[in-house]
């Protein structure tokens, strides 16, 4: 294919033969790219509940970027369809799965895919959408069924927790009790203040833990706020570590936080207010310790929550480790 684009474009042809020539190539190549089995995998408490709009605009967008490609739309009915769903995708060969939600919704989509070649695509609906926002995939649904059609498929690193993979990240201690007690009732009903709230309720003490840490067979013991073991995460400041770079390395990215100030929480919850939820971005502000592991053991007195990508899994003790070249994805960028 490579050699007759090239010969279109250096033989000196008269116009009326070479361009038309080229553009079918072009339309050739672009066509047998893109998938032909395309599931769509629906949360449809994402988004304040406008599912029907949602998919609506969807199934809109699909069949302008994507005539050719069968588009199935399955909505989940309880907690834990998703990763159901997914699975039976790969085994019916799809090619592609699109997690329509939020990270929730993206996390149990990967349970289901993990380990195969099947390419996870993602239309951001839910209350935080924070990987899609590390990502730079859009809320607007015509832009990200653009990076459905366009984006470089890349194959990436999961983490892992006990049987839980997790692709952003995850967190252990007061980034996990955040988690927890801030339900999808409650983000739904007040959004991006309800993180405010939780915040001023924990203000005045905030919750440290003694923490244990076995990484690849040399322990250590800190005082910790939480810890985040990143797999896909940006880490500001001296660290300088890009999500988009650390997701296929073949690693986590550890910072514990040891220590932050009311000034820095302050910093955190006007991040929130303007509507960034990568807080854990200025991890400077924390005095953190860092580390980059494959496998690491955790306890904690006393046991604290652990979350994956945003959902609460149990809680400590746990085993964490990284999963190498686990997951393809579609994210911005041209093949």
């Amino acid at each position: 294919m490579q050699i007759l684009e090239k010969i279109l474009k250096r033989l000196k042809w008269p116009l009326g033969i070479a361009l038309p020539g080229y553009i079918f190539f072009q339309g050739y190549k672009k066509y047998k790219s893109r998938p032909s089995q395309v599931r769509i995998l629906v949360n449809p408490l994402a988004g304040e509940g406008e599912a029907k709009i949602t998919v609506k605009k969807i199934r809109k967008a699909l069949n302008k970027r994507m005539p050719e490609s069968k588009i199935d739309i399955i909505f989940s009915r309880t907690k834990g369809d998703l990763s159901t769903l997914a699975k039976e995708a790969v085994r019916d060969e799809c090619e592609m799965v699109v997690a329509v939600g939020g990270d929730g919704a993206i996390n149990e989509v990967i349970q289901g895919l993990a380990g195969s070649s099947v390419v996870l695509g993602i239309i951001p609906r839910g209350t935080g959408n924070v990987f899609a926002q590390e990502m730079k995939i859009p809320n607007n649904i015509d832009q990200a069924c653009k990076i459905l059609e366009t984006g470089e498929i890349r194959r990436v690193d999961l983490g892992k927790i006990s049987d839980r993979y997790f692709l952003w990240m995850a967190g252990i201690g007061l980034d996990a009790l955040v988690a927890q007690e801030l339900t999808s009732e409650a983000k739904d009903k007040l959004g991006i203040f309800s993180y405010f709230i939780f915040a001023l309720k924990h203000l005045k003490k905030i919750p440290y833990t003694k923490i244990n840490i076995n990484c690849e067979g040399v322990e250590s013991n800190f005082k910790s706020l939480c810890l985040f073991a990143g797999n896909a995460t940006s880490y500001d400041g001296k660290l300088n570590i890009k999500s988009v770079d650390s997701m296929d390395d073949g690693y986590l990215d550890v910072c514990i936080a040891q220590k932050v100030t009311p000034l820095g929480i302050i910093r955190q919850i006007l991040w929130f207010l303007i509507g960034r939820k990568t807080y854990y971005r200025d991890i400077q502000y924390f005095d953190v310790i860092y580390l980059r592991a494959k496998k690491l053991r955790i306890q904690s007195e006393p046991p604290v929550f652990v979350h994956t990508d945003g959902e609460v899994i149990g809680q400590t003790p746990c085993e964490c480790t990284i999963e190498p070249s686990s997951l393809s994805i579609i994210l911005p960028g041209k093949v």
